[in-house]
C-alpha cells in the first residue's frame, strides 16, 4: 500500500482519510480495504488447497452497502 494499490483502475494508499484503504479511525479498513484483505486471503487458499472460492467484487460490496 506504500507504493499504491491499483484495483479497477483506482489507487488505494496508506494514506490516512485519503488512501481508502483504512476507515476514518486510520486504524481498521475500511470496506474496500476488507475486500482487498479478503482478496488476498482467497488467493492464498486457492493456491494452496484444490479449491476455487471465486474473489470478491468490490463492486458489489460498495452497491450492497450504498443500499
Amino acid at each position: 500500500l506504500k507504493d499504491g494499490l491499483e484495483i479497477a483502475r483506482e489507487t488505494f494508499t496508506n494514506e490516512f482519510v485519503f488512501g481508502g484503504f483504512y476507515s476514518y479511525d486510520g486504524i481498521h479498513p475500511s470496506v474496500d480495504g476488507n475486500v482487498i484483505i479478503a482478496n488476498e486471503w482467497i488467493d492464498v487458499i486457492n493456491s494452496e488447497f484444490p479449491v476455487s472460492i471465486p474473489r470478491v467484487s468490490l463492486t458489489e460490496v460498495r452497491g450492497a452497502f450504498n443500499n
